[in-house]
């Protein structure tokens, strides 16, 4: 595989100029990709009290360039952080930092009857939330007016953002990580998530990568659509891997150290084995006494290797174990979906199980009300 040069590119743009795909160093290679979002992104979810900011520091900045002779024309907001993308199984410029600033600006865009270059703005969305914050936003900008404000629309079309785009998905994700270490953080799901749909990328079997990564994602995006166990309101994937998942496979007699961001990490990413076949290694456990690995591809779907053998289609039985090694990439999320199932039906109260609703019953009127640290444990 040819070594890849790696090439960053950093400009201020307008968004006008993005929106109608005039990016600066418009080579021959990447002339005909398209601005998309990935799978593995995150939900939109800017609510109304975002937008409503938003407009509002545009309105302001508008005054006052109208006011002050020194005051800049444009209003900057901040960087835009894209994937280059040329190989044959994607191509595009992939959003990794700044979908909901776009994704409102676009929306904006759209009630102002402003132009965009809809041949190079193709931004997909593939989480229920994400349909429900559009719409919701939408009707909300509707209703404010912008398509009769002049001043606003061209202050629309001025804004100014620092436009970072990078062939590298790593060094990406590193300026990614990086700048979401400051502020207000992403979750460490949230980057456990990124970090093992890119590390798909690196198996040497090409063939499937495409469609390992579109499952894992769609695995993800599926235990995330669970309530929280211990609070409803919790994210699930939060709950699963800082509340049950660690603390089982760390917690050793006296050692119960409280779990935090940097474990959570140094558990489930810097602490998983890397792995450059397609097959994952399986370790001797009462649910696999025969296969040494498993695999799962387009067409055959999840099987044993060796006597391709179909895994069962219920995610509780994968043959994985607790404190079992972890592997970088799809393994990650198979191994989730696994202990996902198992607490989820562990806590399912409408069971025809009669030891798992005695367990329900044992939580909510022994744990739950006698003790909350019990009812963490």
């Amino acid at each position: 595989m040819e070594e890849l040069k790696i090439e960053v590119k950093a400009d201020v743009v307008k968004i006008d100029d993005l929106f109608k795909g005039r990016l600066p160093a418009h080579d021959v290679n990447s002339a005909n990709l398209q601005l998309q979002i990935d799978r593995y992104q995150r939900p939109y979810v800017w609510d109304i009290k975002k937008i409503q900011q938003l407009i509002d520091d545009i309105k302001e900045h508008t005054a006052n360039s109208r006011n002050k002779l020194t005051y800049p024309d444009s209003y900057y907001l901040g960087s835009v952080l894209l994937h280059e993308q040329t190989d044959q199984s994607s191509q595009g410029y992939y959003i990794i930092d700044g979908q909901q600033r776009l994704t409102t600006l676009l929306l904006m865009y759209k009630i102002c009857g402003l132009r965009f270059d809809d041949s190079f703005v193709d931004l997909r969305y593939y989480h229920e939330q994400s349909f429900q914050s559009i719409q919701r936003n939408h009707e909300y900008l509707y209703k404010q007016g912008l398509s009769e404000d002049a001043g606003f629309k061209s202050a629309l079309q001025k804004l100014e953002i620092t436009l970072i785009v990078t062939n590298s998905i790593d060094l990406a994700f590193t300026f990614f990580d990086s700048e979401n270490s400051r502020g207000v953080r992403l979750k460490p799901t949230d980057l456990l998530k990124s970090y093992h749909l890119r590390e798909i990328n690196r198996q040497v079997n090409e063939e499937d990568i495409s469609y390992l990564e579109r499952s894992s994602a769609m695995r993800w995006e599926h235990l995330q659509t669970f309530d929280g166990v211990l609070n409803k309101e919790h994210d699930f994937a939060y709950e699963l891997f800082n509340k049950f998942i660690w603390r089982i496979r760390r917690w050793k007699g006296g050692d119960v150290e409280k779990e935090h961001r940097d474990v959570i990490l140094e558990e489930f990413q810097e602490g998983t084995f890397e792995n450059d076949s397609l097959e994952i290694p399986l370790f001797p456990n009462r649910q696999n006494m025969l296969s040494r690995s498993i695999i799962e591809r387009k067409k055959e779907g999840l099987q044993r290797s060796g006597d391709h053998i179909q895994i069962s289609g219920k995610s509780s039985v994968l043959p994985f174990t607790l404190r079992q090694p972890i592997f970088k990439g799809h393994h990650y999320f198979l191994f989730a979906e696994k202990y996902a199932e198992i607490l989820r039906e562990l806590f399912d109260e409408d069971s025809d199980d009669e030891t798992i609703l005695l367990f329900n019953r044992y939580h909510k009127e022994i744990v739950n009300v006698n003790s909350y640290y019990l009812s963490e444990l």
